[in-house]
């Protein structure tokens, strides 16, 4: 009998015997009639009994959920009872559940069992293919799916979006191009291309500053009053830098506070020079007007009342933080108050 690649060859042999008796002839004569019959038989209906359990006996236990391979839904750990019939889970081996075939297993390995389903189970394997594809893994439209062009709606919306995370959170313009910034919006949207930071700097970054800035000034042209506030400071890099901001009260009287710009001061802190800088600011914001006065809040530095008064804005207010500072200054610097302070 020959093995057939495809399945195994069954014979049936069938013998037929009939024998006559003569009462005049001292003999006999007999007939046999043989007749083979074959079938075949699939692989899985008789699995090796070396790597098979019994149907009736077999225990299986699912994988935990943390097992995420889809195969696990085809496959379980073989359960059985140890001397003193306590339930033990055999974590080394897998039973097949479609023919209780023995598979070996190591810890988070499943190349045993894709095989076994290839090899026996290729209906079960091509439909588990088809409907676990990998994370973050995509489909073959998804590859050859061009990348979104940058003048889609969609690619603007999301560099738009990138940009005012940048102006929001004051992050740097290289931010676009570390790579775990551009594996997070790989993710997020396969098909979008990260523009270079140059793009930023230059168009997207330029652009919301003057929407912006549009709508700074309709909201500050449509106010009865507008109060400002400034102060000369240093950085840490010893750059000198005037910032100017913007009180309004609109509709429902709700108050708006704007930061309407920060300049660098390269020249020395005089008053001329910073008054310079506050009517630069009030006619770039559109901020003059006939027959309406503009109050300043100040600190009590004597430079600013000279800024204020050189720029034209009135009424000038002084800071009452400020001001409570400085007579706090002056009465420690009182002999007899440092004298009982020492005391303390």
């Amino acid at each position: 009998f020959k093995k057939n690649i495809r399945g195994t060859v069954q014979c049936v042999v069938t013998l037929s015997h009939s024998a006559c008796c003569n009462n005049n002839t001292a003999g006999y004569s007999e007939r046999t009639n043989i007749s083979i019959s074959t079938k075949l038989v699939p692989p899985t209906a008789l699995p090796r009994k070396s790597r098979t359990m019994e149907s009736n006996e077999v225990k299986t236990e699912d994988a935990p959920p943390g097992y995420r391979s889809s195969v696990w839904q085809y496959f379980g750990f073989p359960v059985k009872k140890d001397n003193n019939g306590n339930r033990v889970t055999e974590k080394t081996k897998t039973v097949c559940k479609l023919c209780y075939a023995v598979i070996p297993y190591t810890t988070s390995n499943t190349t045993n069992m894709n095989h076994h389903l290839q090899r026996y189970h290729k209906n079960v394997k091509t439909a588990l293919a088809k409907t676990s594809l990998p994370k973050g893994q995509l489909t073959m439209k998804q590859a050859l799916t061009p990348t979104l062009p940058p003048s889609s709606p969609r690619a603007k919306q999301i560099t738009r979006l990138i940009g005012e995370f940048i102006a929001d959170y004051m992050a740097p313009f290289n931010i676009v191009a570390n790579r775990k910034f551009i594996q997070m919006f790989k993710v997020l949207e396969p098909k979008f291309k990260m523009p270079c930071r140059g793009h930023f700097s230059e168009k997207v970054i330029p652009g919301i500053y003057n929407e912006t800035k549009q709508s700074v000034k309709e909201c500050l042209k449509n106010a009865d009053r507008v109060a400002l506030t400034t102060d000369s400071w240093t950085s840490r890099a010893t750059q000198s830098y005037v910032t100017i901001t913007a009180q309004v009260i609109i509709e429902k009287w709700e108050s708006k506070s704007f930061v309407l710009q920060t300049r660098e001061l390269s020249e020395s802190h005089t008053g001329v020079n910073i008054a310079q800088v506050l009517r630069n600011s009030l006619s770039e914001w559109e901020l003059t007007r006939p027959h309406t006065t503009i109050a300043c809040v100040t600190d009590n530095a004597s430079n600013m009342d000279i800024a204020v008064r050189e720029s034209g804005l009135h009424p000038h207010i002084k800071c009452l933080a400020h001001v409570v500072n400085l007579a706090s200054k002056r009465g420690l610097a009182v002999s007899r108050v440092a004298r009982l302070l020492g005391r303390v």
